[in-house]
């Protein structure tokens, strides 16, 4: 999720800035349309050695976080669960929008609770 121009001025800044947005209102018509086809949701196949961490990816039908070194599954139950190698090459199936993951390759900081650290 891109943060809250309101909520989080400050994070909203630094994301529109590093995908070079004039506004909120067109970041979001810019995610919908990366989220969505028609009725059908995007997904884009792309190498994994070119994911930067905070990603997420589409591994075995759950969502899963892509970090440096590992792939960490996630569900709305449990939360950050099952950990496995982040392959060293293959295609992934990315779920996060490519404005996102631009940012995250343009040095948005990434955030991620502590929960995965547990």
């Amino acid at each position: 999720h891109r943060p809250c121009a309101l909520c989080r001025r400050a994070a909203y800044e630094l994301y529109r800035d590093a995908v070079g947005a004039r506004g909120a209102d067109e970041l979001d018509a810019r995610l919908h349309r990366e989220r969505i086809d028609g009725r059908v949701k995007r997904r884009d196949r792309l190498p994994y050695r070119e994911l930067p961490s905070g990603v997420f990816v589409d591994l075995d039908g759950k969502a899963t976080l892509v970090t440096d070194d590992e792939l960490v599954s996630w569900t709305a139950q449990r939360g950050y669960t099952t950990r496995t190698a982040r392959p060293p090459s293959g295609d992934a199936v990315v779920l996060t929008p490519l404005t996102t993951l631009n940012a995250l390759r343009s040095g948005y900081p990434l955030q991620i609770s502590d929960a995965i650290a547990t």
